[in-house]
């Protein structure tokens, strides 16, 4: 690592190693016009020197910086940005004086951030380099710089956090309205996760920097210690002095106390925020009753019986506006001190916010109960749904009342105006109350495939959701659309029953394959209704859908309706629907003979289903598919519903016939609906079909209709015990 004097011959082959005042005015331009993270970082290295001549020997510091610093960082570091002794030339020493003046600014300034290497070169490191190993360094007897054996360098191993220039760095990054603009530099990275320090007054600040002995902070220079302490204490009152705001992150609770005697430097700060830091709540009550000026508290992540503390002192300061307590892990506990408080409160308007906590359904009617009686309260209380647990209609409406369910707190603006004001309501309500169960109904023609996508997207906060019916209707979704719910659909991980109505959407073959690989998510799906009436949907889709459904491995009943679409003569067969009940609607769909034996087929494997309903009128099958029906129908032995619909399909007396005989393998049937009018089946068809019928001893009801059958006087529809 050069020196400032030699740092301007660095180049990488495109730029120049130091930045030019030019440069500077154009981040700053660009960082005001579209943030620090597009514009790059500023980024300043608070470090040990660890010899007089150099401050990095091992190179051990160059190497962290390489190594986690981003491409588009800038960095202040004081042997490559100040000039260095010996500085030969006056505006050399103009440089220097002017930046020892400023320097403050790199660590105080709002737009950089502070990069601390607290670590001395490790012992590993520097057996690596043995004494004959050298480092360029300036020779004052020479004039120049010169190769100087490492070891013979005066090597300073004073720690980190005893160097007064290192702390005095420190202490002027904790002045930032934000704590998590400073922080440790490790070989492991960026130490987040590290307590943060809080800004020290100027009396405590002198109180440590004068002290002697081990405890005392340690000088290159002792005329240094005066400047310090006059700098310090002007940054800190500047900066205490306009702020505002105050984040504070994972203060220990030596650093939150430190923090409380500074709260009253703050003349015009408004809002304070705290999050995981280790508060007590007495002293920080009292700290915030002192201030002058604030009027919003916000705790995160804070221990949840101290943050229940705090918020029960600060509810009682009449200056607060806004109180926030979120995800602190408050829980029913917490919920009863908090509402005794507001019982006993005579406050005026306050805005109190409880979000993303573990209230339970007990802790939630506490706190309702007793916001009634605040006037100007409003509660805000968003997170987790409540415990997945179903309310009464009147728990529900007094959570609503007290709490009021906000829909941009759960829906964006886009997705609002997408699903209009009834869905946006709905969707918001069950996300607040953590509804097991959603039905929507969205107006014809006010979707579209962007309005799909935002209704998928709004979806996915119901992580609870077990049952929903959504109605799409005539809304134009297209494949874009469809594909679209689908993903969205598949976040309901908790969803076993879905029923959705896609008629006259134009979904096209493209959305029909989406949607069913979309759907194959949803594991835990027991009963789904799919309508896809309408939607040009062809042969080979058809036929991937219901290969795609296979996934639902718990799917117990289906309802897939496709009538007037493009399925032709064998897209209705099933295709491995092993183990599920199914209701398909194909009435219309010419499906054929071929179709109709492949579907008969198909439903031999269907052993474990229980209800079943077949709507195939109007495909003419004839006699032998009607016979081939139902040997089909013969292996459902655990059968008990069966709804069976072959109007105007020219089985004829031979397809009533085998009809019948096939009906007698249902030996658990129960119930039995069979509609065979127009079929010409004649008076044998009939006698044989009453016949069959006989054998069905677990029969408790039937309706039968054998109306346009030429059999004589018609049989009209009836029901008759079995």
């Amino acid at each position: 690592m050069p020196r400032r004097q030699e740092a301007y011959v660095a180049y990488d082959g495109i730029t120049p190693a130091l930045v030019t005042p030019e440069e500077l005015a154009e981040w700053a331009q660009k960082a005001e016009r579209e943030g620090i993270e597009e514009a790059g970082r500023i980024v300043s290295v608070s470090h040990a020197w660890e010899s007089r001549e150099h401050p990095d020997p091992y190179n051990y510091q160059l190497q962290l910086l390489a190594r986690h610093l981003k491409d588009t960082d800038w960095v202040f570091y004081d042997f490559l940005s100040l000039y260095q002794y010996f500085r030969n030339e006056e505006d050399q020493e103009i440089s220097f004086r002017r930046g020892m003046q400023n320097m403050h600014l790199l660590y105080a300034h709002e737009s950089s951030t502070t990069a601390r290497i607290q670590e001395l070169t490790p012992e590993d490191e520097k057996s690596r380099k043995s004494d004959p190993d050298t480092i360029p360094v300036f020779s004052a007897r020479l004039g120049r710089v010169v190769a100087v054996p490492i070891g013979e360098l005066t090597h300073n191993a004073t720690p980190y956090h005893c160097r007064g220039w290192c702390v005095v760095e420190r202490e002027w990054s904790a002045t930032r309205s934000t704590s998590n603009a400073s922080a440790r530099l490790t070989e492991a990275g960026w130490a987040q996760q590290e307590g943060s320090q809080a800004p020290t007054p100027p009396n405590m600040f002198r109180d440590r920097i004068t002290k002697t002995g081990d405890d005392g902070l340690k000088f290159t220079h002792r005329a240094d210690v005066a400047p310090v302490l006059a700098l310090q204490q002007k940054v800190f009152e500047d900066k205490a002095g306009s702020h505002k705001t105050l984040t504070m992150d994972q203060l220990s609770r030596e650093q939150f106390q430190i923090l409380v005697e500074a709260l009253c430097h703050y003349p015009k700060l408004e809002r304070l925020e705290l999050k995981k830091c280790e508060i007590e709540a007495a002293a920080f009550c009292e700290a915030v009753k002192a201030s002058r000026a604030i009027t919003t508290v916000q705790l995160e992540n804070i221990n949840a019986s101290e943050a229940a503390e705090t918020v029960k002192g600060l509810m009682r300061l009449e200056k607060l506006r806004f109180i926030a307590a979120n995800a602190c892990g408050l829980g029913d506990a917490e919920a009863a001190v908090l509402a005794e408080e507001l019982k006993r409160s005579e406050r005026g308007k306050l805005e109190l916010h409880l979000n993303h906590n573990s209230f339970g359904k007990k802790g939630l009617l506490d706190l309702a109960e007793a916001i009634g009686s605040v006037k100007d309260l409003t509660c805000r209380v968003v997170g987790k749904p409540i415990d997945a647990t179903k309310l009464d209609p009147e728990s529900d409406a007094l959570l609503i009342q007290a709490f009021g369910v906000d829909a941009s707190l759960w829906l964006d603006a886009n997705i609002q105006k997408a699903i209009g004001a009834a869905a946006t309501e709905a969707i918001a309500q069950a996300c607040f109350l953590g509804k097991l169960e959603l039905e929507l109904e969205l107006a014809p023609y006010s979707l579209g495939p962007d309005g799909a996508r935002n209704l998928a997207d709004g979806l996915q906060g119901l992580v609870q959701l077990q049952q929903l019916t959504l109605n799409v209707e005539r809304n134009g979704i297209g494949s874009d659309g469809a594909r679209g719910l689908a993903d969205g659909l598949q976040g309901l991980a908790q969803l076993q029953q879905l029923t959705l109505n896609l008629n006259w959407n134009g979904i096209g073959s493209d959305g029909a394959r989406g949607l069913a690989d979309g759907l194959q998510g949803l594991v835990q799906l027991q009963q789904l209704t799919l309508n896809l009436r309408k939607n040009e949907i062809g042969l080979d889709v058809a036929r991937g859908l219901a290969d795609g459904l296979q996934g639902l491995v718990q799917l117990q009943q289906l309802t897939l309706i496709l009538h007037e679409n493009k399925i032709g003569s064998d897209g209705a067969q099933r295709r491995g629907f092993q183990g599920l009940a199914q209701l398909l609607g194909l009435q219309g769909n010419k499906i054929g003979p071929d179709g109709a034996r492949g579907l008969a087929e198909g439903l031999r494997g269907l052993v474990q289903l229980q209800q079943l309903t077949l709507s195939l009128g109007g495909n003419n099958i004839g006699p032998d598919v009607a016979r081939g029906l139902a040997d089909g129908l013969q292996g459902l032995a655990q059968l008990q519903q069966l709804t069976l619909n072959l109007e105007w399909n020219r089985i004829g007396p031979d397809g009533a016939r085998g009809l019948a005989d096939g009906l007698q393998g249902l030996v658990q049937l129960q119930r039995l609906t069979l509609d065979l009018s127009g079929n010409d089946i004649g008076p044998d068809g009939a006698r044989n079909l009453a016949d069959g019928l006989q054998g069905l001893a677990q029969l408790q009801q039937l309706t039968l209709d054998l109306r346009l059958n030429k059999i004589g006087r018609e049989a009209q529809a009836g029901q008759a015990p079995g």
